[in-house]
């Protein structure tokens, strides 16, 4: 009795997992804006997970194995498996969510064979062939029905999504008007020279795109400084900020991102484009989360300042923002400290210090809030 118990708990037990993981997989697949509940989860991996647990279902089953069972179970575990695989082809034929979802049907089906008595073995094969090529061919035809599709989907999301991500700072813009102002008024005897043919030149990489010692960027950020003027270290050969520091690199970054305009890569660049922080500054400041971050870092490197540019993924796709080197415990809790007499309702956030002295103070597009955070990789750290 207790074998029978557990023989269908484990059946039911298995249908339910399977069925729920290969759902929300497809779920994930089709969303433009995933839900809470899947947040953070792989779509790929609850994919592949699905396939097992339907397979333990089927197998601790009562029923009929034949031809028609194995046709369809074994279609759908390469149809869910496929779909893992498309997700990482740009221009396949088959969007993963449609994959998904004609092989969990295919897995019903190898359930419903199981259960009837007689099943025509040629007539139930052609009939499942014409479904699936219906299934995956019909939708192709549709503008989100392919793999290419969901990509330009995807864009424009990230278009949007990437404006939405820039407006965060209006209401600190209207906040700190008299401030900007000032700042505006000090810069505007900074003469911004003619572009070279060199300046022109694209750049590969963030080594290239930011530019401290360049005058026009040391004058930039110099300018902005000089709104809070006294040393950049707490003292001598240290790497670490002192207060004046800390508020000098908060005044260059609350000006360029009340001055920023936001401005896509082109759409022909293959991953980011790179545009070098003199450059971006001479054509008034506008750009990307990539080109804000190369500024930023190039400003704060400027006036002896330690600054990196970090990359995160979120829902909409990729963020790059530029952080501040605190250094150890005690400045870390004065930079704190300094940020909740500046953004006294702000809860700051930063990525877990590898060490006892490595704090970093981000400067996204807010100080101290990462707009889409998950999985931080370094890309660029002051040489």
């Amino acid at each position: 009795m207790r074998t029978g118990v557990m023989s269908a708990t484990i059946h039911g037990l298995s249908a339910v997992g399977g069925a729920a993981a290969a759902g929300l997989a497809a779920v994930a697949a089709f969303s433009s804006e995933p839900l809470d509940l899947l947040r953070g989860l792989n779509p790929a991996a609850l994919a592949v997970a699905s396939v097992p647990l339907l397979w333990l279902h089927l197998l601790s089953a009562r029923g009929y194995r034949r031809l028609p069972f194995w046709v369809a179970s074994v279609s759908g575990t390469a149809l869910i498996l496929a779909a893992v695989s498309v997700r990482g082809i740009p221009y396949a034929p088959v969007h993963e969510g449609i994959a998904i979802v004609t092989g969990l049907i295919a897995f019903g089906f190898a359930r419903l064979v199981m259960v009837l008595r007689f099943v025509s073995a040629r007539r139930f094969v052609a009939g499942f062939a014409a479904f699936a090529v219906a299934a995956l061919v019909l939708p192709a035809l549709t503008p989100w029905g392919t793999a290419a599709g969901r990509d330009r989907l995807v864009y424009d999301r990230e278009l949007e999504a990437g404006f939405q991500r820039f407006s965060v700072v209006e209401r600190e813009r209207r906040q700190y008007a008299e401030e900007v102002e000032r700042l505006r008024r000090a810069l505007e005897e900074l003469d911004s020279p003619a572009l070279s043919a060199a300046d022109l030149e694209m750049v590969s990489g963030y080594d290239e795109a930011v530019r401290p010692g360049v005058p026009l960027v040391r004058d930039f950020a110099v300018r902005l400084a000089s709104e809070h003027p006294g040393p950049f270290h707490r003292r001598s050969g240290s790497p670490v900020p002192s207060r004046e520091g800390i508020v000098q690199a908060l005044t260059i970054h609350r000006y360029v991102a009340s001055e920023w305009k936001y401005v896509n890569d082109p759409v022909f660049a293959v991953g980011n484009y790179f545009s070098p922080a003199d450059r971006t500054i001479a054509l008034g400041l506008a750009g990307d989360c990539d080109d804000f971050a190369t500024v930023i870092a190039s400003s704060v490197e400027a006036i002896g300042g330690r600054a990196r540019i970090v990359h995160g993924t979120c829902d909409v796709g990729a963020h790059a923002w530029a952080e501040l080197f605190i250094g150890d415990a005690a400045a870390w809790r004065e930079a704190l400290a300094i940020l909740s007499e500046r953004y006294p309702d702000r809860t700051i956030e930063s990525i877990r210090p590898n060490g006892p002295n490595d704090h970093w103070l981000p400067l996204d597009w807010q100080v101290g809030l990462f707009t889409c955070g998950t999985s931080p990789r370094v890309q660029y750290v002051t040489r």
